[in-house]
């Protein structure tokens, strides 16, 4: 018995095939859902389903009212278990330097007096 992969996956794996092949380069709008679905022979909530694992992944965003659109190459971002791109880990180190606290007694503290 052969197991087929599911409807949305192999959308979402044409879909992301066709942008790194540059079928959408230059901020080109993808298709509609309308679109997709009748394209592909699928239902809306296919290509939904679809749209969300890119939008996921880093490789498209939705713009309500306006359409969906691939991420440019240069911002796309790494969204796996274990992995940090650079960007994330500087900002995960500024993050945790803006929140720790000064070490108790630094004469941080203000004081004010009253009259």
């Amino acid at each position: 018995m052969e197991v087929r992969p599911a409807a949305y996956r192999t959308l979402a794996t044409r879909l992301r095939d066709a942008i790194r092949n540059g079928e959408y380069a230059n901020g080109r709008q993808l298709p509609t859902e309308e679109q997709l679905s009748a394209s592909h022979s699928v239902s809306r909530q296919t290509v939904r389903r679809a749209m969300q694992d890119l939008v996921s992944e880093g490789i498209i965003y939705r713009v309500a009212g306006r359409g969906t659109y691939p991420v440019a190459e240069e911002d796309r971002y790494v969204n796996h278990f274990g992995s940090w791109t650079p960007s994330a880990r500087s900002s995960a180190r500024c993050s945790a330097r803006s929140t720790s606290r000064p070490p108790a007694g630094s004469g941080s503290r203000q004081t004010t007096s009253s009259s």
